[in-house]
């Protein structure tokens, strides 16, 4: 997993542009739930989104 240092992430989301699709998923094997298979996102992360990394 590659952790951005928060003025490197500003950095990289300023070259985004357009919408962000998930075509894939791959769960480890700790995970515990259900995969939306609209979006490919756990189920209730767009409720609960995850915390940020500092």
């Amino acid at each position: 997993m590659i952790l951005y240092r928060p003025v490197e992430l500003d950095e990289f989301n300023r070259h985004l542009v357009g919408t962000i699709e998930v075509t894939e998923v791959y769960c480890g094997p700790k995970f515990q739930g259900d995969i939306d298979p609209a979006t490919h996102l756990p189920l209730g992360w767009l409720r609960n989104p995850p915390t940020k990394v500092s």
